[in-house]
């Protein structure tokens, strides 16, 4: 049966998290070019989604991905106490969370 599920985490798992995250997992990514400058709400949320395939590149999960037989893609999202995307991308940065400036074409 398909499921959801929210997981909110603070303090330092948040720190660690993040850490693994810019560590291991982007600069392990192939075609992964940095969170999209148009990812914010407006309110100093910032948002970025990632392909199942994203989940094997954690070390906490890599030795056991095989055992699950069927694997979803993931979102993150950084809710910081900044009032305007520009202050939440600024403190973003700050993590080492890379961004991408380049606007993306649509395909017809």
């Amino acid at each position: 049966m398909p499921i959801g599920c929210k997981v909110c985490i603070k303090g330092p798992p948040m720190y660690t998290f993040i850490d693994k995250l810019v560590e291991i997992v982007l600069p392990r990514m192939k075609e992964w070019h940095g969170v999209p400058m148009s990812s914010g709400d407006g309110d100093g949320n910032i948002a970025m989604g990632f392909p199942a395939s994203a989940l094997s590149l954690f070390p906490d999960i890599e030795g056991n991905y095989d055992s699950f037989p069927l694997m979803t893609g993931f979102d993150v999202i950084f809710n910081t106490t900044a009032y305007t995307d520009y202050e939440a991308r600024s403190l973003l940065s700050g993590f080492q969370i890379p961004f991408n400036e380049r606007k993306r074409r649509n395909k017809l």
